[in-house]
C-alpha cells in the first residue's frame, strides 16, 4: 500500500483534481495520525498563500517567479498550475476555509471536532468551490 502524505494532497489539490484527491484523502486518512493537522493546515496555508502571490505574478519568467515567491524553481510549475486551477476568488475562499479549519482545530470556535472530521470538511469545501459558480461561495 502506497504512503500518502501531505505534499501528495497538495499536489492533487493543485490539480483540481476530485477523484483523485478523494482517493489520496482516504489513504491518507487510513494512515493518518492525531496532532498532525496543524501542521498539514500551515502546509497548505503556505501552499495558498503562494499560489495567491503566482496569481498576480505569472507573467514572469519561472526562475525569477521562483525567487519572488521563495521556492525552488523545481516547484514552480505546481503553483503555476495551481493558480490556473483556481480563480482569485476561489484561492481567497480556500484561505478563509483554511483559517476556520485552523480555528476549530484550536478550539477557538464553538465547534469541537475530531481532527479526521476537520480535514475531512477542508477538503470537501476546496473540492466543492470548482463545481460553484464565481461569487457563490
Amino acid at each position: 500500500r502506497k504512503e500518502m502524505n501531505s505534499f501528495t494532497l497538495q499536489t492533487t489539490l493543485a490539480e483540481g483534481n476530485a477523484p483523485k484527491t478523494l482517493q489520496v484523502l482516504r489513504t491518507f486518512l487510513s494512515q493518518y495520525k492525531s496532532g498532525r493537522l496543524p501542521i498539514l493546515l500551515a502546509l497548505l496555508t503556505t501552499f495558498f498563500i503562494k499560489v495567491l502571490q503566482v496569481d498576480s505574478l505569472h507573467s514572469l519568467p519561472p526562475r525569477l517567479l521562483a525567487q519572488k515567491i521563495q521556492v525552488h524553481p523545481y516547484f514552480v510549475q505546481q503553483y503555476l498550475r495551481a493558480s490556473q486551477t483556481y480563480t482569485l476568488a476561489q484561492i481567497v475562499a480556500i484561505l478563509h476555509y483554511l483559517h476556520e479549519a485552523d480555528l476549530q482545530i484550536k478550539g477557538i470556535t464553538a465547534r469541537a471536532t475530531r481532527e479526521k472530521a476537520i480535514l475531512e470538511e477542508l477538503i470537501a469545501k476546496i473540492l466543492l468551490l470548482k463545481t460553484q459558480p464565481e461569487g457563490t461561495f
